[in-house]
């Protein structure tokens, strides 16, 4: 049987803050991305809950995640027709609505041990109606040698570019 959950995170998608230094030098998460954090984690929980019971991926894992952002109401018509489904090229960094999404799936209980599980990724930022995360997560079949999009390089194959002067 594989092992899919899917499900989606309400609301505008958060980057992962930095971390915060008091003037005592203690070291904290700020505020809005640990709020975040345990929405994506109360998302995560209620599809699981509705899916399986026990650790539903105790191995590697695929995740695909899409982030999706509302367009301005200031935008004309027009304007906004034409970025509906286009790249989100704005702050803030994909890589660091990645980090989110799976720190926030850390603080799950029963979907998977740790984000360290994560052995493939794929995520997109784009413009859409209304803002949202949607996130996917597959169970990693072990006969697939990794290669589970179908065009996958194996490392032996890959060599790399050769300098034009000849001097590494």
């Amino acid at each position: 049987m594989a092992r899919v959950l899917t499900f989606v995170v309400p609301g505008v998608p958060v980057a992962k803050g930095r971390p915060r230094m008091t003037r005592r030098g203690r070291v904290y998460t700020p505020a809005k991305t640990v709020a975040y954090e345990r929405t994506v984690a109360v998302a995560a929980q209620v599809a699981k809950s509705a899916v399986a019971d026990g650790l539903m991926f105790p191995g590697p894992v695929q995740v695909t995640i899409w982030c999706r952002f509302a367009t301005p109401l200031s935008w004309s018509r027009k304007k906004t027709a034409a970025m509906l489904h286009q790249p989100h090229t704005q702050l803030p960094d994909l890589d660091n609505l990645v980090k989110s999404v799976l720190d926030g799936m850390n603080h799950t209980h029963n979907i998977w041990t740790d984000d360290k599980q994560v052995a493939a990724l794929t995520a997109t930022k784009h413009w859409s109606e209304k803002s949202c995360v949607l996130v996917r997560i597959e169970k990693i079949n072990e006969n697939s040698h990794n290669d589970w999009n179908g065009n996958e390089a194996k490392p032996e194959e890959l060599d790399p570019p050769a300098s034009k002067n000849g001097a590494d």
